[in-house]
């Protein structure tokens, strides 16, 4: 089996999987830089790719407890609920994660889509994804396809005097930096803070005023794929969970307008998403330690490493 790394994806062979994320793979590399490298793994006609990059992590980031930890994680650099692998064979996946096990120190196969057994690695759970599948041709079609009841609470989200509006990303300043740090300092699910300068140069940033900013919302489309990414919201507006969902529905209105067939709106806050029609989809993870005991703790106590909660998916849209 041939194996070869790089330390940037302009360099990596345009095989399936990188051509899809390539140009994702590329903004990455300049506006959240975290020692990216990229491994392709060769053996005959089949071949394994995968993205590795570096953080200090909380290991019991889903539990009470804190211990921050150098880690290698396998998986893309964003928010993104996808796998940041790609294999065309069961026999090159596994030795994909025959030579992650390798690695030095710890490491994390991050939002895997099955849950499977694998040698020398703990499996658990980790946040789940909300897709939503767009099957309208107009904001129209959407919201008439909603339950009563739902589109009810959303009409109701709607009814204010909030200004939205798209700005350049060289405008993303201080006032905006700090919505997205309340964001973060309350999320009970930390993975990194991201710098000003990533919302300065990634995607596309739309910005919710009321008088002054109150919220931003951050989406990048790629492909057929709109992913609404991070955000940033005064918790001191006097109606905060109205102003989520018109955050969220603001995404929702951008990817039908923009015609692509998958609005991939995160890994929190299942409730209000999955009440906007949004199908929950459960992510799993694979952790691994070269010391052979820290390993044989972390697949004995991986429930402790894991997401526990469990969430429904509601029936949100009619029946066709």
């Amino acid at each position: 089996m041939k194996i070869e790394t790089y330390n940037t994806i302009c360099d990596v062979p345009d095989i399936p999987y990188v051509k899809e994320f390539k140009d994702l793979f590329h903004d990455l590399e300049k506006t959240n830089p975290c020692r990216q490298k990229y491994h392709l793994l060769v053996e005959v006609d089949d071949f394994a790719f995968f993205c590795e990059y570096r953080l200090n992590l909380n290991i019991f980031t889903y539990n009470k407890l804190k211990l921050n930890y150098p880690v290698r994680i396998i998986g893309i650099p964003a928010s993104v609920g996808t796998q940041g692998f790609y294999a065309t064979s069961a026999h090159l996946k596994k030795r994909m994660y025959e030579y992650i096990s390798t690695f030095k120190g710890a490491s994390l196969v991050l939002n895997t889509f099955d849950n499977e057994s694998i040698d020398a690695f703990g499996a658990g759970q980790t946040l789940p994804t909300h897709i939503l599948y767009v099957k309208w041709n107009t904001l129209d079609e959407y919201l008439s396809s909603m339950r009563s009841n739902y589109r009810y609470r959303l009409k109701k989200a709607l009814r204010n005097n909030i200004s939205i509006r798209k700005i350049d990303n060289k405008d993303f300043d201080d006032k905006l930096y700090s919505l997205y740090l309340n964001v973060y300092k309350k999320s009970s699910f930390k993975l990194e803070k991201l710098s000003k300068s990533f919302f300065q140069q990634f995607g596309e940033i739309i910005v919710l005023e009321d008088k002054t900013a109150i919220a931003f919302i951050q989406i990048y489309k790629k492909n057929s794929t709109m992913y609404f990414m991070f955000c940033g919201i005064d918790y001191e507006y006097n109606n905060v969970p109205d102003l989520y969902y018109m955050m969220l529905f603001e995404v929702i209105k951008r990817g039908i307008k923009e015609k692509v067939e998958v609005i991939d709106l995160g890994q929190t806050t299942s409730d209000t998403k999955t009440k906007l029609g949004a199908v929950m989809e459960k992510r799993y993870m694979h952790a691994t330690h070269s010391n052979k005991l820290v390993r044989s703790l972390v697949i004995k106590h991986m429930d402790k490493l894991s997401y526990n909660e469990e969430h429904k998916n509601y029936n949100v849209m009619k029946s066709r």
